[in-house]
């Protein structure tokens, strides 16, 4: 029995470990508001983002900022975030001095319609589990109400500046009749305030478990003598 509680104390240890590590923030950008919000009725416009390096890059959740003008709230607004990969047709500056980018193409997450709520909001996405490469666009459709339907400033993606963990470009990506484009406001950049949780890819997971698995046993044939090497793991 004596040789059983060591065993049991470091695998909870593992486990408590992992969980720890399971779920980490790689784009944070909520610091600094600067007072404005994207108003482009219900198009489709997308923000450009740069994870963290040495995070993950399978997305499991996110929170953005929106607005939405209380006098002008009927109740029946949503909100549309989709992910895409920047594979799309290339945007050519009317400037020769910036080259040729891809815009968003390929499509990997779409939340479908979600319920927008009055005034400065938050909209919380979970359980995404979406794998993004390092840099990415996600995009917000606003639909309802009278957005699109009122020259007034009824709502959009709030906007902050810089961010804190990850990067963004300065611009934002503009669905115009299914083509994109970059556009910016000369007066202020044009970033989404926003953030993005990740996980370890399944398959880094296994491996992961499988090594834990590994150590475990090591424990036990060693009778608990190297306990406090299992710290290493907790690096991993």
């Amino acid at each position: 029995m004596k040789k059983i509680l060591p065993l049991l104390t470091c695998s909870i240890g593992l486990s408590l470990s992992w969980s720890g590590y399971a779920q980490v923030v790689a784009y944070e950008n909520f610091q600094t508001d600067i007072g404005h919000y994207l108003n482009e009725g219900t198009t489709e416009n997308g923000n450009e983002v740069t994870l963290a390096a040495g995070t993950p890059r399978t997305v499991s959740a996110m929170t953005f900022g929106y607005y939405i003008d209380p006098a002008l709230f009927a109740g029946t607004e949503t909100l549309t975030v989709r992910f895409y990969k920047l594979d799309g047709a290339l945007f050519v500056d009317p400037d020769p001095n910036f080259p040729p980018v891809p815009g968003p193409g390929t499509l990997l997450y779409n939340s479908g319609p979600q319920s927008a709520q009055t005034g400065s909001s938050q909209l919380s996405l979970t359980d995404i589990n979406v794998t993004v490469p390092d840099t990415f666009a996600w995009t917000v459709e606003m639909a309802g109400g009278v957005i699109g339907r009122n020259e007034l400033g009824v709502g959009g993606v709030s906007l902050y500046s810089p961010p804190t963990l990850g990067s963004s470009i300065y611009e934002f990506w503009h669905n115009t009749g299914g083509t994109w484009e970059l556009w910016y406001y000369d007066d202020f950049p044009t970033t989404f305030g926003a953030e993005i949780t990740v996980v370890p890819e399944p398959a880094a997971t296994a491996v992961v478990l499988l090594l834990v698995a590994a150590g475990t046993v090591a424990v036990a044939r060693s009778k608990a003598k190297r306990t406090g090497e299992l710290t290493l793991a907790r690096a991993n």
